[in-house]
């Protein structure tokens, strides 16, 4: 019986061993193989996210390249600079008219920049009448409070934007003329 015993504890302790021989190595690979694809596919997540960002990146450069050339368009506009600096040397229908005239051609602008979804110059002068949502008193806001580029901002003039579910962003500048502000340019993309 003894005997017996002992030739069932031994064939034991070769299945045993013979399991180790064989699962350990298996297990190694197993575990290798798991290691080796995670570490492969966050390498390809990175490199996927790094392009994301150059992509990103190069589309935000070309966004603002665009809107400093719209900001140096408006800040050489004369015309636009003159009337919001003294609008009291102009009779009513000059006034008018000008307001028109200058709305419109930032309402232009808008239409032939598609990233771009407002442009607001806001005047200083309380002489000067609103169009809105283009040109408005900059009492309505504390512009100068603002940084220069606002994330998700939210002006509080416009009852429509707390429905503006999508991120934006928005480029206050001072408009100067001489040396004199005389009002604030703000972009919204």
């Amino acid at each position: 019986m003894s005997l017996k015993k002992n030739k069932m504890h031994f064939s034991r302790r070769v299945v045993f061993v013979f399991t180790l021989i064989v699962l350990a190595p298996l297990l190694l690979l197993y575990g290798v193989t798991i290691f080796l694809m995670n570490l492969q596919s966050i390498r390809g997540l990175e490199a996927l996210c790094n392009l994301e960002v150059r992509m990103n990146e190069d589309k935000i450069y070309e966004n603002i390249q665009a809107y400093e050339l719209i900001d140096k368009m408006i800040r050489a506009n004369g015309d636009l600079l003159l009337f919001i600096t003294s609008p009291e040397n102009r009779d009513e229908s000059e006034v008018i008219r000008t307001v028109k005239e200058e709305s419109l051609t930032l309402e232009r602008i808008l239409s032939v920049e598609p990233s771009l979804y407002a442009i607001r110059v806001f005047t200083n002068s309380e002489l000067v009448p609103e169009r809105f949502p283009v040109i408005m008193h900059s009492s309505r806001e504390n512009l100068a409070s603002l940084s220069s580029w606002e994330f998700n901002y939210q002006a509080k003039y416009l009852a429509y934007m707390d429905s503006q579910s999508l991120p934006s962003a928005c480029l206050t500048r001072e408009l100067v003329n001489g040396k004199r502000p005389v009002g604030w340019v703000q972009f919204s993309m």
